[in-house]
């Protein structure tokens, strides 16, 4: 059979609905008293093209009468599963908002055989579900406490256990909502072990559990630690970390809660950090690429820098940090302070800076934190380093000295400070030259040009005539979202994708250095699927008269053509049947959101 002929056949719809499905789906208690009365009790077990049996529509409609109701029609099967592994009570939990008798209608339905364990396709169990943000705490607290026989260790495919699912609901709750208290109460009462079937062992493995990114839920509360400022959460924390050693577990890249706890928030607790060094927490761990705490500083904003100092004097009252370590690149804490430094950490950084013994110790590309401090033009560390005896004679592998950096980037700030501390007449005698050339520009006269000339000159000079450097950049820049795309593909065979670069880099007409990209995914897989349907439709559109504010009412009735990606029912299309709606045309949202996921798993 066709594809038309199935699209538009009368008596079996795309999504192949049951008169059934229909009643319960657009509420019209006419039909659904027809079908009682021709007792066709077979239709209450059929599925749809999704494989949703009527029951299912009941569930996700919310419409627990229904539900009942058909609960009673004879040889009704509610373990039942969709195309997501879903049943009719995992159906309930995902939907439910606003349900006034939900409690007996999960006690029925789980008297019916269902396996309160049972996981949906992705792993999800009942717990999972009842945690999202959208349904109310209630509903977790009571499963948690009403039913028998619950695994709470169960994970999804993201290696996530169901505390994960709640904090994250919790994170997305606004903190100054009566719902917010609500989940933090009941985050509260497991981690003391009021809910009995979360105690002990249970509480243990919960909190150890990390997910597929090496994520723990106390990582995911320390993460968005500015959401709980207004309830006792560091009396939480604390709690979890000497039940589980969380203050100890690192995520995949090698960053430890104190990594977060600095890097994450605008303004670090000082009793976090405390708790967190009290715990266990070292301040000298390092993450996979050679940083500990001290090295975090690096942010683009000077007033972080100013509050992750304070934070590092924090903890530098509890334990010691390192200051004279290194990092994959070759950097010093000092480095990445000079590149962001704020005039409001001088009394932190004289502590600091006077205690090291790496001043004039340099990176991989041969810069000290002098040439850091010029380049980023903080005149006042500059003579703070050379205060606390940093070398400005020191060249980078560029073979560029302290000024001649200063100088080629116009830091005139850093240069008059290097030019200060230096006590050599050429020096001077350059710096006094260099000044009078710049400020000669402000008063010379104007110069007469041809500017077709000059335009394709500077267009030349710019990104015609691209350097190796350029090039490189560019080709390691595709060569890696290919290799992301390729990864992702292991993940999940339906994202093969094809990569084209696009715009401005692609084309040649960057101004400027190479510091964007972009990119077009074409989803080959998912692309075999799909036909492409033209749509036109009608739209009203006000006249240029009407729209200036006159009276009068003309109004132009405007055609557009809405094109869409249509499912073509061929073999193998079940594998990407969730990606279409009920009319069989293609919905992005499941795709950004494995995209999203699968990207993230593969960075």
């Amino acid at each position: 059979m066709a594809d038309e002929e199935i699209y538009n056949r009368i008596d079996s719809s795309f999504s192949k609905e049951t008169i059934l499905h229909k009643s319960i789906k657009d509420t019209r208690p006419d039909l659904l008293q027809c079908w009682f009365a021709s007792q066709n009790w077979v239709d209450v077990n059929t599925g749809n093209r999704w494989n949703q049996t009527p029951l299912q529509y009941a569930a996700i409609k919310t419409n627990t009468y229904v539900l009942e109701v058909l609960l009673q029609v004879p040889r009704v099967d509610v373990t039942k599963q969709d195309l997501n592994g879903y049943n009719v009570l995992r159906s309930l939990i995902y939907n439910m908002v606003a349900v006034d008798d939900w409690q007996k209608t999960i006690q029925v339905l789980l008297s019916l055989g269902i396996d309160i364990n049972q996981q949906t396709k992705h792993g999800y169990s009942i717990l999972h579900l009842a945690s999202r943000n959208t349904i109310p705490p209630r509903v977790l607290r009571f499963i948690l406490e009403s039913c028998a026989g619950l695994n709470v260790a169960m994970i999804n495919k993201d290696g996530e256990n169901f505390l994960h699912s709640f904090v994250q609901s919790i994170n997305k709750t606004s903190p100054v909502s009566d719902e917010f208290k609500d989940r933090f109460a009941l985050l509260d009462d497991i981690v003391r072990g009021k809910i009995a079937c979360c105690a002990h062992k249970n509480l243990i493995t919960l909190l150890k559990q990390r997910d597929l990114n090496g994520t723990t839920p106390f990582l995911l509360i320390i993460n968005h630690f500015d959401r709980y400022r207004n309830v006792n959460a560091i009396k939480v924390l604390r709690k979890m970390a000497e039940a589980g050693g969380c203050s100890t577990i690192a995520d995949n890249l090698g960053n430890h809660p104190i990594h977060y706890a600095i890097a994450c928030l605008r303004k670090t607790p000082v009793k976090m950090l405390q708790m967190l060094i009290e715990t266990g927490a070292d301040a000298n761990a390092k993450n996979i690429y050679e940083q500990s705490t001290a090295h975090l500083v690096r942010v683009d904003s000077k007033d972080l820098t100013f509050e992750r100092i304070k934070s590092f004097v924090n903890v530098m009252k509890t334990t010691d940090i390192e200051f004279n370590a290194s990092d994959k690149w070759g950097c010093f804490p000092l480095m990445y302070i000079s590149a962001f430094y704020d005039s409001e950490c001088l009394p932190f950084l004289n502590d600091i800076t006077s205690t090291s013994t790496v001043l004039n110790t340099v990176d991989n590309s041969g810069s000290s934190a002098l040439h850091y401090a010029a380049y980023h033009d903080s005149g006042t560390f500059v003579n703070l380093l050379i205060q606390n005896g940093a070398r400005n004679d020191i060249k980078d592998k560029l073979g560029e000295s302290l000024i001649e950096t200063a100088k080629r980037h116009l830091r005139i700030s850093s240069e008059e400070a290097l030019f200060e501390s230096s006590t050599s007449e050429e020096l001077n005698d350059k710096n006094q030259q260099f000044f009078e050339n710049f400020k000669s520009l402000q008063t010379s006269k104007k110069i007469e040009m041809n500017m077709d000339q000059f335009v394709e000159e500077l267009l030349d000079h710019k990104y015609r005539n691209a350097g190796e450097e350029e090039e490189q950049i560019n080709s390691t820049i595709c060569f890696f979202v290919e290799l992301l795309c390729k990864q992702v593909s292991k993940h999940d065979p339906r994202f093969e994708m094809t990569v084209f670069q696009s715009g401005s880099s692609k084309e040649k007409t960057k101004v400027n250095a190479p510091d964007e990209f972009d990119f077009v995914l074409c989803l080959d897989k998912i692309s075999e699927f799909c036909d492409i349907e033209e749509r036109k439709s009608t739209k009203e559109r006000k006249s240029p008269r009407e729209r200036k504010g006159h009276k009068e009412r003309n109004i132009l009735n405007e055609k557009i053509n809405n094109n869409v990606l249509k499912l073509k029912l061929i073999e193998g299309h079940q594998d990407v049947l969730e990606f279409f709606d009920e009319n069989g045309i293609l919905i992005s949202p499941p795709i950004f959101m494995y995209l999203h996921k699968y990207l993230k798993q593969a960075l």
